[in-house]
């Protein structure tokens, strides 16, 4: 069952990259090189809003297509772009993650 957010956020996406003018199939490969377990199915499902995105996927995938992660989530204008703060706070997550790994 598809919820109306993730039908809404997948549409988004699916904008985004028809904007990129990039296949599926391109996105499910560069997704996988940087290793996300991607498929060319499931970016269907996700455009389909069938199957939800991630936060951490949600960045990688819009540094992909050139847009704002709020692109797929706001509703505002998509010009303001907070990708380079969210995956700096993604590195420091991990950053925190590693030290209290080291400390246990």
């Amino acid at each position: 069952m598809q919820r109306p957010t993730e039908k809404l956020i997948g549409q988004r996406i699916r904008e985004a990259r028809e904007r990129s003018k990039r296949p599926q199939r391109s996105i499910a490969v560069s997704m996988s090189a940087l290793g996300y377990p991607w498929s060319q199915n499931m970016q269907t499902r996700i455009e389909n809003g069938e199957r939800g995105i991630r936060l951490s996927e949600a960045v990688v995938l819009a540094d992909l297509l050139g847009v704002s992660v709020e692109s797929f989530y706001g509703d505002g204008p998509a010009s303001t772009d907070h990708g380079p703060a969210i995956r700096e706070l993604l590195g420091l997550q991990a950053q925190v993650a590693k030290r209290i790994e080291e400390l246990s």
